[in-house]
């Protein structure tokens, strides 16, 4: 918009930015508002000059820019420029839970991880990882991951669940037992006395807190010289084993 007051019209577009493509200097500004001046006998078309940018900066808000013409500055025009944010970027994991056998070769964390962002696009680098796996020690770890896109806006929180060396793991727990050799004088058949035995417990993955289990089946164990299948499983939710 402008105001005719002597030899020039100033024109000058209101206009919208994100907060991560701000940029404070005067022909920027110049240019996102596609300012100029026209003088009203010729023609001709000067560059207006940038008077006030009204504190114009990365804070959310409207502003108020103020122009004139350099060598008439009694000509004013002025625009608004507007600065907002975009929606917040989406961090996406393939592979929530991660089972490893104890042993196993380092995992790469990122692998599968990536970011979806509306104003930044997709595939974007920067995530932060936070958390340690060692496939040398039976147990549950969990890495979490982050991401902040251009506008400052901060993705939710993503945690992966690694599984080391479990017997048995589900979507909501992981159970942990070994193989175990009883003399035939030392045999007890009892649920409890197995499940010592195999130094069996499971780990609520959601809550990563230790749960106990139980014997569903315990393959015919008894006093006899052989090799038995047991099966447990977790008490709050019988279907994981």
């Amino acid at each position: 918009s402008g105001i005719v007051t002597g030899n020039y019209a100033i024109f000058a577009e209101d206009f919208t930015k994100r907060v991560g493509k701000v940029t404070t200097e005067a022909s920027a500004i110049t240019s996102a508002a596609s300012a100029y001046a026209q003088h009203i006998h010729t023609g001709a078309v000067v560059t207006p000059v940038l008077q006030d940018a009204g504190v114009y900066s990365t804070t959310l808000g409207s502003y108020a820019l103020t122009w004139t013409v350099a060598t008439e500055p009694s000509t004013v025009g002025s625009s608004q420029a507007t600065v907002i944010t975009g929606d917040k970027p989406v961090i996406l994991d393939t592979t929530p839970v991660v089972e490893l056998p104890l042993g196993a070769a380092m995992p790469t964390l990122g692998l599968n991880v990536s970011v979806s962002d509306t104003e930044d696009g997709t595939n974007l680098t920067g995530i932060t990882i936070a958390g340690q796996v060692d496939p040398r020690e039976k147990g549950v770890y969990k890495v979490t991951y982050d991401f902040t896109d251009s506008d400052t806006n901060s993705a939710d929180t993503v945690t992966r669940t690694y599984v080391v060396g479990a017997s048995g793991v589900s979507t909501t727990h992981a159970l942990f037992g070994a193989d175990f050799t009883k003399r035939v004088g030392q045999v007890d058949t009892s649920d409890t006395a197995i499940i010592t035995a195999m130094g069996a417990y499971a780990i609520n993955l959601t809550l990563d807190t230790q749960v106990p289990v139980g014997i569903s089946d315990a393959g015919g164990y008894q006093a006899v010289v052989d090799t038995y299948a047991i099966t447990y499983h977790v008490e709050e939710q019988p279907t994981a084993t």
